[in-house]
């Protein structure tokens, strides 16, 4: 099982504070870990699709890749796939910013998707590791 470690606390961190005050604070074994509240700016789904086709979002899944190694939430280490932790359509400015990606395996990535389709962002995304194993 694969544990959090400081590294990624200090990702949700700086994440935290370069979202400002757009979220409220969820605090995870004493460490604060942001909560999307929701932005009144939104992305259409064709807007932030050519975002995730831009030239710097292949060098950003990279960059994710090699910080992360291994999917964030089984471990595995095969079919990984960057995730946003706030969602591009939300938050576009973050769509490059490597604070805001996490390793995901095909599967795992997946299932958040299918479960937290309608509220996606670093609280359902900690909770859905949590409940995955991914936190103690």
């Amino acid at each position: 099982m694969v544990e959090l470690n400081e590294e990624h606390i200090n990702v949700l961190k700086e994440l935290s504070d370069l979202i400002g005050n757009h979220h409220s604070d969820v605090v995870i074994n004493g460490d604060i870990i942001i909560e999307d509240s929701g932005s009144n700016t939104t992305t259409t789904k064709k807007n932030t699709q050519k975002l995730r086709n831009t030239p710097g979002a292949n060098s950003w899944k990279n960059k994710v890749k090699q910080r992360d190694k291994v999917c964030q939430c089984c471990g595995t280490d095969k079919h990984l796939e960057v995730h946003h932790v706030m969602p591009l359509s939300v938050y576009p400015s973050l769509g490059t910013d490597i604070h805001n990606g996490m390793v995901l395996c095909q599967t795992c990535h997946r299932d958040y998707h299918q479960q937290w389709k309608d509220s996606e962002g670093a609280a359902t995304l900690t909770k859905f590791l949590r409940e995955n194993g991914r936190f103690l």
